[in-house]
């Protein structure tokens, strides 16, 4: 339901048309004649969610194996992804008008905000979140515990949104079930910080004359300078590595109970090799 709401609202925000080969849940809203009621959707899922918890805990109370911590949980990272969704917004750059000539400023558009609109947006409530409520249910309260845990997901996380991004751009829409939407919303995405990194000072003249613009001629110019670059490739290098790096931090974390350690290092080797060179 929390995973729910928050795509609701992130497909308000980037005003994205399609979800999983459907149209969007805002704009199916919107054409039924209901305006922005979907705003007000989201937030019932994500309110729903933690009214869940209350319910399903109330019989045993407070004294309930990790009921504050999992409330904790919800709260902080909700508010984590809050502040994700605002450093997205405020990072995206566009121009006002296609015809305009004035040159993009891409100041933005560095790995430093990228991975901290990654971590808050997506790496705390998709891999952390899940993770951190099966520990307080099973009564781990060592913070240390769920601090090196955090510190797998949260790669994990990266490299999943990582992904995200590159199939925004390179991805079949057939297949992905979303329209990209990244490029022409000017927003601080893995292809674009790739590209700024590697750009020769043409390359980067072409980029700020043509990212962040809906016009098509726009979006196909900067894609050229991707292709010059070499970003599929550099992606494929980029999936190997952090594979190869997330799957060593599994095999380096420890928990107290040995057993327990076991399954959960067989766990996020699972999830790893589930999204590793995914196409949707």
């Amino acid at each position: 339901m929390l995973h729910a709401g928050f795509l609701i609202h992130d497909d308000i925000i980037d005003n994205a048309p399609t979800r999983r080969n459907r149209t969007s849940w805002f704009l199916v809203q919107k054409q039924a004649g209901r305006g922005l009621i979907a705003v007000n959707d989201g937030l019932h899922l994500i309110l729903t969610a933690k009214l869940l918890l209350h319910h399903l805990f109330s019989s045993n109370g407070t004294a309930a194996v990790g009921y504050l911590k999992l409330l904790q949980l919800f709260d902080e990272v909700s508010y984590r992804t809050c502040w994700g969704q605002s450093l997205d917004f405020e990072c995206a750059k566009t121009v006002a008008d296609d015809s305009s000539t004035e040159p993009l400023p891409l100041d933005s558009f560095t790995r430093s905000n990228l991975n901290e609109i990654t971590v808050w947006k997506t790496g705390f409530y998709t891999f952390y979140l899940p993770v951190a409520c099966g520990m307080a249910i099973a009564g781990i309260s060592d913070e240390t515990s769920y601090s090196v845990a955090s510190h797998i997901l949260l790669k994990l996380g990266l490299y999943f949104q990582a992904q995200d991004d590159y199939l925004d751009c390179f991805g079949d829409v057939a297949v992905t079930g979303k329209i990209g939407t990244d490029m022409s919303d000017g927003k601080c995405s893995w292809p674009i910080v790739e590209c700024l990194a590697q750009a020769s000072p043409e390359q980067l003249k072409v980029i700020q004359l043509n990212y962040g613009r809906r016009d098509p001629v726009a979006q196909a110019a900067v894609r050229e300078v991707y292709a010059q670059l070499h970003l599929p490739q550099v992606f494929a290098d980029y999936e190997t590595q952090m594979r190869t790096e997330i799957m060593k931090d599994i095999m380096e974390w420890a928990l107290p109970d040995v057993s327990v350690t076991g399954r959960a290092q067989q766990l996020f080797s699972e999830v790893t090799d589930r999204i590793f060179r995914r196409t949707n």
